[in-house]
């Protein structure tokens, strides 16, 4: 009797509100996965980041409904369910100390009244969710997970990115379903007189951080396994990286991904993984020059390394810092509408860098809570 009331009226739902009865369905799916594979969601978190853009998730209000964020709230939910019924266990570490401090922190420029409470709930939801899944999965999982969930996410995004890159048009520019975050992200960007490439993430910044971070953990992977064929195919990922990279006219992930090498290098100890991560780098190398000439890209990507090429970047950093250090436009709980950008590059008031941009929003302290989550991380992989 139950099942045929509970039938009757998910058909009435059908018949009156067709798109709430798929989110259901979808909801419900979503549940029984994150229960019993949250693994295989928490992949799906990561597939996301590269396929949906930000401004194609629609508004709820503070609430990020970007299929990223979703699938790691699932995920994280589902596994502290396993923990509950004690069929898991987690152990808290510093890098879990450091986000309650990071939290807190970012708290304290709501009290003081610098930033909305809805702001603040949007930071939180975005960013709580996904780190329970990937600090809960992570551990648990072969060490190869993350390296094949990003390299799937670059393989897939990487046609998207070559479209754009020929065309000068994104395909992800008809899926602005959410009006304030395309004002934001769905603008495009050029350097040195040819567009950005910025995939689904509407920045090229972005972009290319995600491919720094993707290359870095192909490389890893590359570097422990010992099957040749196996490590073939991870260089194959560094370079679909590279490209994407490349083509997005930043140096921020080239930054992300040289010094990541630098610790990967420092951390292998014995000769033949060494040697193992040198033949590796040797031969990405040379994949990724000889793609690069042959391309025709070489001297536009190559203008990267000369700052005079990017003096008006750097000018405008450069204005940035200094404005920073001299305490203008940002305060210790951060300011309402901070001046810190106004009046630099035309009439333009953004504040182009992502670092100074919190510390403006959010002030120092939120500034000194995120380098406190970084300084726990790398202790914990030191």
């Amino acid at each position: 009797m139950a099942v045929s009331a509970g039938l009757i009226a998910f058909g009435l739902v059908v018949a009156v509100k067709p798109v709430f009865a798929i989110a259901l369905v979808l909801a419900g799916v979503g549940i029984a996965a994150a229960v019993t594979r949250p693994q295989a969601v928490g992949f799906v978190s990561i597939i996301a980041l590269g396929l949906v853009p930000v401004y194609a998730a629609p508004a709820m209000g503070p609430l990020v409904t970007h299929p990223s964020v979703l699938a790691g709230w699932l995920a994280a939910g589902g596994l502290l369910l396993l923990v509950y019924l004690g069929r898991s266990t987690v152990t808290l570490n510093v890098v879990d100390l450091a986000m309650v401090g990071f939290f807190g922190l970012f708290a304290l420029a709501v009290l003081f009244e610098a930033r909305e409470r809805g702001e603040y709930i949007t930071l939180v939801f975005s960013t709580l969710g996904p780190y329970l899944a990937m600090r809960m999965l992570v551990p648990r999982l072969d060490p190869t997970w993350l390296p094949r969930a990003f390299a799937a996410a670059t393989l897939l995004s990487l046609p998207f990115v070559l479209h754009e890159a020929i065309t000068g048009t994104s395909l992800f520019s008809s899926l602005e379903f959410n009006p304030v975050e395309a004002a934001t992200w769905g603008e495009s960007q050029t350097r040195f007189g040819v567009p950005r490439a910025e995939g689904a993430f509407g920045q090229a910044i972005s972009l290319s951080q995600f491919a720094g971070t993707a290359m870095l953990l192909a490389l890893g992977a590359a570097v422990m396994t010992h099957r040749v064929a196996v490590r073939r195919i991870w260089m194959l990922v560094i370079v679909a990286g590279a490209a994407m990279m490349a083509l997005s006219y930043s140096r921020t992930g080239w930054l992300i991904f040289g010094v990541g090498v630098v610790f990967i290098a420092l951390a292998v100890t014995t000769g033949r993984t060494r040697a193992r991560l040198l033949w590796t780098l040797a031969a990405v190398i040379g994949l990724g020059a000889t793609a690069l000439f042959a391309s025709g890209l070489s001297e536009t990507v190559l203008r990267l390394v000369n700052d005079d090429s990017l003096e008006g970047s750097n000018d405008f950093r450069e204005i940035l810092l200094q404005r920073a250090l001299r305490g203008e436009g940002i305060a210790w709980f951060g300011l309402p509408d901070s001046p810190l950008g106004a009046g630099i590059d035309g009439a333009a008031s953004s504040i182009d860098n992502a670092f100074l941009a919190i510390a403006a929003d959010w002030g120092w302290a939120g500034m000194i809570g995120l380098i406190g989550v970084g300084l726990a991380v790398a202790s914990v992989l030191w």
